[in-house]
């Protein structure tokens, strides 16, 4: 046998050691894990069973990293979740109950973010939620119901709509739109917008910029606005509406209070 064949066949061995096939078992004999490892960690196709030897979960590994996406499954193996995984920390997820779609969206570090759907038991649209972050801190924003039909419930819902909205500028250019508010409190209660294009991204810094604010017509809020200079603009800020409760003395009240946060993206060329 040559040299060669020796470096080859030494090559197959140090490869084949370091790929494992990993095989876990409940007490009853049946599967509980089956798996494969290489380098100590875990690489290719992935599985969990229930005690009762029915398929739990599938996931699939590269170099120790979840990639493309997992499924999981109820003790009666009917589909309970689909997850994709995205770029870091994000992934896609449906969620299936009685083997109809329910809901889906996107998690990010294990919170909703934007807009999630969800379905009635014939798989129709029902409603739609739309989550963000503020500083940090998870917040269920805007929520719109649908018809049968998929038309839009005026009567429900807590959401902003807008009307002549153009999202290219020229600089120095007036910008007029209209914001139309879908009111969540009783008819008695009063709301403002507050905006600012120097609100960062994360809304971190809304208690230190100078806000513009504007108050309703009819809920309905009328924003003039302008850039002087080019590029990438944002117009932030949140439409808060309230309605006092009650009052506690002569100079306090109590009262019902919601806020819900807008993120405008214009070009200004």
């Amino acid at each position: 046998m040559n040299k060669l064949n020796l470096i080859s066949i030494f090559l197959i061995i140090i490869l084949s050691s370091c790929q494992n096939r990993e095989v876990e078992y409940y007490e009853n004999g049946k599967i509980k894990k089956s798996y494969e490892q290489k380098d100590n960690k875990f690489n290719g196709q992935y599985k969990e069973f229930y005690e009762n030897g029915n398929i739990k979960l599938i996931h699939i590994y590269e170099n120790g990293i979840l990639k493309d996406s997992s499924v999981f499954y109820n003790e009666g193996e009917t589909i309970h979740q689909i997850t994709h995984y995205l770029k870091k920390d994000t992934t896609y997820v449906k969620i299936f109950q009685n083997e109809k779609l329910s809901s889906e969206g996107k998690y990010f570090q294990n919170m909703k973010i934007d807009k999630w759907k969800y379905y009635d038991k014939h798989e129709k649209l029902e409603k739609v939620f739309e989550y963000i972050t503020i500083c940090g801190k998870h917040y269920s924003n805007q929520g719109w119901y649908f018809t049968s039909e998929g038309d839009t419930l005026i009567d429900k819902g807590n959401f902003i709509k807008y009307t002549n909205l153009k999202r290219n500028l020229k600089p120095k250019e007036i910008l007029h739109f209209q914001m139309l508010y879908k009111s969540i409190l009783p008819e008695n209660s009063k709301s403002f917008v507050c905006l600012s294009s120097k609100i960062q991204d994360n809304f971190c810094n809304i208690n230190e910029v100078k806000l513009d604010t504007i108050h309703p017509q009819n809920n309905s809020f009328d924003v003039l606005v302008s850039f002087s200079k080019k590029g990438n603009k944002n117009l932030r800020g949140f439409i808060t509406e309230y309605q006092i409760e009650g009052y506690i003395s002569k100079d306090s009240f109590r009262y019902a209070e919601r806020k819900v946060y807008f993120d405008i993206p214009l070009l200004v060329e």
